[in-house]
């Protein structure tokens, strides 16, 4: 197979969006309740318990979107921030498991529109033309790249983590 040709990647995402997820899963299992909302000097303002918000909103608002199939519009800016998630670690894990377990049941092809503030100075919200698959692709990368933030929070408290956690597939792929 020429690397222009695709093979269906329903499955591998979904494995893909399952495991990064059991990742936060299982950090979160390992902490305490002051070392995930412990305020980070690195990351300022930045603890765990916020970036395993962040990254559930992501997914959260992707799925309530795909849940009105007449009306695909995903609008990312549109998040619960100071949610119980961000200081309960239960309430993450018991999140982080629904998500696994919800995956919506959207071919990756299936069209939606996108809303984007593009420019804080810019109070307009662009469209762009996306699918299903594509955004959740960019949940899961967006999700690793959180993690890199949760893993220097985590050397910051000497908390060990894996060594590829906060790593994108094409790094640990060129290693």
């Amino acid at each position: 197979m020429s690397s222009l040709e695709s093979t269906d990647a329903s499955i591998p995402i979904q494995k893909a969006t399952i495991s990064i997820l059991q990742q936060a899963i299982d950090l979160i299992e390992l902490l305490k309740d002051e070392q995930y909302n412990h305020t980070s000097k690195v990351m300022p303002a930045g603890t765990i318990g916020k970036h395993i918000r962040h990254v559930y909103d992501h997914f959260n608002l992707l799925y309530k979107t795909c849940h009105n199939p007449t009306h695909l519009v995903l609008d990312y800016d549109i998040r619960e921030r100071n949610n119980p998630s961000e200081t309960n670690r239960s309430i993450a894990i018991k999140n982080l498991h629904e998500l696994q377990n919800t995956i919506p049941d959207l071919a990756l092809e299936t069209s939606l529109t996108l809303l984007a503030s593009i420019d804080a100075n810019d109070t307009n919200k662009y469209q762009f033309q996306s699918s299903f698959g594509r955004e959740l692709f960019y949940s899961c990368i967006h999700a690793i790249h959180h993690y890199a933030s949760i893993k220097a929070i985590c050397i910051e408290l000497d908390i060990k983590v894996q060594k590829d956690f906060g790593m994108a597939p094409s790094t640990l792929q060129a290693a």
